[in-house]
């Protein structure tokens, strides 16, 4: 059978939409590292500290939106 051009539309949004949120979830976590191990100079430590667990909090909430979107099923 084959596969129409909608069908593959919506395949390819479908890849660029997994990707894109995976890329998401990396970069959350590897903000969130870098603001508690390595603190900016113009943020005070303790900010930065909290700052970082709230990115690895709302990474962590992304990675399993994501996972229950298109991997759960």
């Amino acid at each position: 059978m084959e596969e129409s051009r909608e069908d593959r539309k919506l395949a390819v949004t479908e890849t660029i939409g997994k990707v894109f949120g995976i890329i998401m979830v990396v970069l959350y976590f590897i903000l969130g590292t870098t603001f508690i191990f390595y603190t900016p100079e113009k943020i005070p430590e303790q900010y930065a500290k909290h700052f970082g667990i709230l990115l690895y909090a709302f990474g962590s909430f992304r990675a399993f939106k994501y996972y229950r979107k298109y991997f759960a099923r």
